[in-house]
């Protein structure tokens, strides 16, 4: 069984880098659900990991996506990912992960999310960084993080 051993990857570490020519994305948090781990709940009956869905999006011409690399559970580090690749579960319920936004430029770029709680998590720090941290509790299923330029949607996670 595949299983991590115990206290291994008990600490945040980066789960997901996307660069981009206007902004730098990164999410980092714990790669692992106590609770999902105990059920397996990430794995079928051959104790293999599921197949999660990622999907990153530039809204507009003016973004172009230069690299994306997400947490390998395979390789316990950061592996280089394209939307053709297939991924495992990384992101859970009830778990805190944080995300920071490194503007390359000063633009008027800011986060959404259709919850207000999520949405207000993320705030500027100075004049090149967005930061928070994300808990979506229970809320179950597929979440959309955007980013917006002077109001206009740019990017989808």
């Amino acid at each position: 069984m595949a299983l991590p051993h115990t206290g291994s990857l008990n600490q945040s570490t980066e789960l997901l880098r996307i660069e981009t020519n206007l902004f730098n994305l990164y999410i980092q948090g714990k790669p692992f659900h106590p609770t999902v781990e105990t059920l397996n709940l990430h794995r079928n009956v051959d104790e293999e990991w599921v197949d999660a869905h990622f999907h990153a999006a530039p809204l507009v011409d003016s973004l172009v996506i230069d690299s994306i690399s997400v947490f390998s559970h395979e390789h316990r580090a950061m592996t280089s990912w394209s939307s053709d690749d297939v991924c495992t579960p990384t992101f859970y319920e009830t778990q805190a992960y944080e995300l920071v936004i490194e503007k390359k430029a000063d633009i008027a770029l800011t986060f959404h999310h259709d919850n207000i709680h999520v949405r207000q998590a993320v705030k500027p720090l100075g004049k090149m960084i967005l930061s928070g941290i994300l808990n979506f509790q229970n809320e179950v299923g597929l979440s959309e993080l955007e980013l917006r330029l002077n109001g206009e949607a740019i990017f989808r996670l």
